[in-house]
């Protein structure tokens, strides 16, 4: 199956320059053009009226533009992230803990600045959760998946404890924080915020506003702000669509891009899973080869002599070099 292909195909990739301006259906309205001709500009504007066009800017202009901007920091975790261009949180760690559980678990230490907090991987869950109902016409980042029933299978007890799984969920997790973090509207979340704060109890903010005040369904709520309160009564009354209602009048461009998100990933969970797990495999037998090549030198140098014996142990020293550059090589892919 060729990658060209794809491209070819996506329906997300088309300039705007190549939309025709002629096209004046329903289904296509210019957003960016006003409904009415613009009053006369004028050197003042009134506090009400929109600032004029400026071009639009990526996650990073924009996060730049707001940690210029603001003054109103929420908390000092809020302060960290929009005060520093150069703001990063990373997982520094994953440790096996029984801490208020009758069993053990592995908890990930957060680093945010000089602030440190520890969360299981079902806190990370619920923060998702949590965000994507709060602001549910947003796409949240995603995070690692469960396990799955055929790994508890396999390694029953010891599923939980694979290092394999377990820097995968460092490296993910540490991308889904960091993508938070970077997003114009997320990044501002105080929700967000105080999971960053070690001193800061999660289950106290699961059962606090603004969590605690999100309805049921969220259906039932206003899409631009479901916490309000105002608003929940008339909501309650709209009917409530099922999942498995079909659509009547389907947009073919929501269509194709199902299509095309289905064929792309079955072409990653197929032929360049296989081949992935094919070339980490190979790697790693090279890298213990290397490995033994290494052992083996550095011994038979132990009886020789002279030069040849300094010309064996640099041989050794070489050939350990590259298993350690190949076990690097390797580890990351090994964790995908």
């Amino acid at each position: 199956m060729d990658m060209e292909g794809f491209e070819d195909e996506n329906p997300f990739e088309q300039d705007a320059e190549h939309i025709p301006s002629e096209s004046s259906s329903l289904s296509k309205v210019a957003i960016f053009e006003p409904s009415s001709s613009p009053p006369p500009h004028s050197g003042a504007l009134s506090p009400s009226s929109p600032p004029p066009h400026q071009p639009l800017h990526g996650p990073e202009s924009h996060r730049h533009a707001a940690s210029v901007n603001r003054t109103d920091f929420c908390c000092t975790r809020d302060r960290y992230l929009h005060a520093n261009d150069d703001a990063e949180i990373a997982i520094v760690d994953a440790l096996k803990t029984s801490a208020n559980s009758t069993s053990p678990y592995i908890t990930y230490v957060i680093r945010t600045g000089d602030a440190e907090a520890r969360h299981r991987y079902s806190e990370f869950e619920s923060l998702r959760e949590s965000l994507s109902k709060l602001y549910p016409t947003l796409i949240i980042p995603p995070i690692p998946s469960k396990q799955t029933l055929g790994d508890y299978a396999v390694k029953q007890g010891k599923a939980k404890e694979d290092a394999a799984l377990i820097a995968r969920r460092k490296r993910m997790l540490q991308t889904f924080l960091n993508r938070l973090a970077r997003h114009p509207i997320l990044s501002t979340e105080h929700v967000f915020h105080r999971f960053l704060d070690g001193e800061v109890s999660w289950h106290e903010v699961l059962n606090s506003p603004p969590i605690s005040l999100l309805p049921k369904n969220i259906l039932k709520a206003p899409s631009h702000n479901p916490t309000d309160q105002n608003a929940i009564q008339a909501y309650a009354a709209l009917p409530n669509p099922s999942a498995a209602h079909p659509l009547r009048r389907a947009d073919q461009r929501f269509l194709d891009s199902e299509a095309f998100t289905s064929k792309f990933a079955n072409h990653v969970s197929g032929p360049m899973e296989k081949v992935t797990r094919r070339v980490v495999k190979r790697w790693s037998d090279c890298a213990q080869d290397h490995a033994d090549l290494g052992a083996t030198l550095n011994g038979f140098s132990l009886n020789e002599h002279n030069e040849l014996a300094s010309a064996i142990e640099k041989t050794g020293q070489a050939v350990d070099a590259t298993y350690v550059s190949t076990t690097k090589l390797a580890s990351p892919i090994s964790v995908q």
